[in-house]
């Protein structure tokens, strides 16, 4: 017999799976490298055996070699080699879990939600599979609120881990699941609380390549990540699939002002004075190569119930020793995360979300963009019409009107909705409108402004001033920063 025959029953993959990195020092697991190289050992050796039982031993060791080398490659690339479940595939776990707890129970559960919702939608509820992207501050307070509120299934999908940090904001983190995955962690503590929860972890960044396998089956698509780029990619595929999704942006809504402790309902392209909102609007252009992208796309934000007429001045002098920090926009993560398991649960139970009344009509909007056009063409000569015009965006009318402007006349004061009619037009004349290059005038103002071709005779602080507000205002939609 080979001498080296009993080297087969060492296993043939590590005992943590793939993509799970042990960071425990005193862990006894195998590691991959010892058991591949124990594999390939196992090969050499018995492969000087002539007999059936050596080749035998042979081909295992090379099975555990290759095994364990699959192994190794998920640790270094991070990626998780465990199968997307299907929905059926969750569905059938929940059945089977019901099986054993009493229905009662789960009745109590959600006595509240069926006094609201009704049995029907109710059940909807109970059948659906929700995909939350990004399980930290705002996804794991959703998970947790969808799992108690009968949702059937849910796909988290998140690779980070908890951080000591993590412990003041994540939902279900605490020192002794640090340092976890988030989404694990969220999977274990509602295991705890909510049994029959069907719940799959994707320790994966979601993106272009991976978004079919990850959001398929879904019923809801919660985006809960500050990830740009992700939040693009899961909203273009979603619309491209006809899934419902909801993103929601946790951070300040604007720069200089504490973000509302509400969070609000709204449609993304009324959003505009968002840095959050300006950048996702850039990426999905690219993704979605259209004027206006997702024109319907509802998101969360938390809205201030004021806003400043002109961006206001960073704090630049540097304050004193003993004086207080200035002010930070601290978003309310947790509110976010409840506000967005909340619209799930409405959206999956058949209500219709009903977004933040905007005072800005999308119409008003509209129309004077094209007036914008109109002026290019029949005022500076440009060679544009409604179709081709794309120096300026309709949402990009929006934040000048609203936030660069303040709904009011740059010159006499005069607002929006007046007596007098508000124009944009060039600031500079010799320079094609653009978001840098826009001033709110009055027709009649805006006329003169256009006759007199130069700035020639403006105040020199008016002209700090206009200059200063519109290169803030071109910053963030131009630049990739």
């Amino acid at each position: 017999e080979c001498e080296c025959e009993a080297m087969v029953s060492v296993p043939a993959v590590a005992a943590h799976p793939p993509g799970r990195r042990c960071i425990q020092p005193s862990c006894s697991a195998p590691s991959a490298a010892i058991v591949a190289g124990t594999g390939l050992l196992t090969a050499a050796c018995c492969l000087r055996s002539s007999s059936s039982s050596g080749a035998t031993a042979a081909a295992a060791g090379a099975v555990s070699a290759v095994a364990c080398a699959l192994a190794l490659w998920c640790f270094d690339s991070g990626t998780s080699a465990a199968p997307v479940l299907s929905k059926s595939e969750l569905l059938a776990a929940r059945d089977a879990a019901l099986r054993s707890e009493p229905d009662e129970l789960l009745r109590e559960q959600i006595s509240r939600n069926l006094h609201f919702l009704g049995e029907e939608a109710q059940a909807s509820v109970g059948r659906a599979l929700v995909v939350i992207v990004g399980v930290g501050s705002v996804g794991s307070h959703a998970a947790a609120l969808l799992g108690r509120s009968g949702v059937a299934c849910l796909r988290l999908v998140d690779p980070a881990r908890l951080t000591v940090a993590s412990c003041a904001r994540h939902a279900t983190a605490t020192p002794a699941r640090v340092p976890n995955s988030r989404a694990g962690a969220t999977r274990d503590a509602l295991r705890s609380t909510v049994p029959a929860l069907s719940i799959q972890v994707c320790e994966t960044a979601l993106g272009a390549a991976n978004a079919a396998t990850l959001l398929a089956g879904a019923d809801m698509v919660l985006l809960c990540t500050r990830d740009t780029p992700t939040l693009a990619v899961g909203l273009a595929h979603s619309h491209a699939a006809g899934l419902r999704a909801l993103a929601c942006l946790s951070g300040p809504a604007s720069r200089g002002q504490s973000a509302g402790a509400h969070p609000s309902l709204v449609y993304l392209h009324e959003l505009l004075f968002s840095p959050d909102a300006r950048s996702l609007i850039r990426h999905l252009r690219r993704a979605l190569p259209q004027p206006m992208p997702l024109p319907d796309q509802l998101v969360l934000a938390p809205v201030p119930p004021t806003l400043s007429c002109w961006p206001s001045e960073p704090h630049s002098s540097p304050s004193r020793r003993g004086d207080p920090p200035p002010p930070r926009a601290i978003p309310a993560s947790a509110a976010i995360g409840h506000a967005a398991a909340s619209a799930a649960l409405c959206a999956l139970g058949g209500l219709v979300l009903q977004p933040r009344r905007n005072v800005f009509p999308r119409t008003t909007r509209d129309a004077m963009w094209r007036a914008v056009a109109r002026r290019e063409r029949d005022i500076f000569g440009a060679n544009v019409t409604e179709r081709t015009f794309s120096q300026i965006w309709p949402e990009d009318v929006e934040y000048l009107v609203d936030e660069v402007y303040g709904r009011r006349c740059a010159k006499t004061g005069e607002s929006l909705g007046g007596r007098s009619t508000l124009v944009l037009t060039r600031w500079r004349a010799d320079t094609p409108i653009a978001l840098d290059n826009a001033i709110l005038l009055t027709k009649a103002e805006a006329e003169q402004h256009d006759a007199r071709g130069s700035l020639h005779g403006q105040p020199p602080a008016v002209i700090a001033a206009v200059d200063r507000a519109l290169g803030r205002a071109g910053g963030p939609l131009c630049s990739e920063g």
